[in-house]
């Protein structure tokens, strides 16, 4: 029984210590905050902007949603990615 207790006893304290590891290792991640995000945040309605200013064409948006329009497909929303 001794030995089953300081088992237990040793893996209590591995446990407790890895606890606390890992929140020393996330602190910094809550701490630090990204820039350009959170400089901005929308209070009464979200910045808008044409496609022509984010180098895109209104043209080619205007033919893709006409494409899905005819298509009749259920689309809720269009993510584009530049990259």
């Amino acid at each position: 029984m001794a030995v089953s207790a300081t088992w237990r006893e040793s893996l209590k304290n591995f446990f407790f210590i890895g606890f606390q590891l890992l929140i020393l290792i996330l602190i910094p991640f809550f701490l630090i905050s990204p820039g350009s995000a959170a400089d901005y945040w929308p209070k009464e309605q979200w910045r808008t902007a044409t496609p022509e200013s984010q180098g895109m064409s209104s043209e080619v948006l205007s033919d893709m949603m006409d494409l899905l329009w005819q298509k009749n497909l259920q689309i809720d929303s269009i993510l584009i990615n530049p990259w």
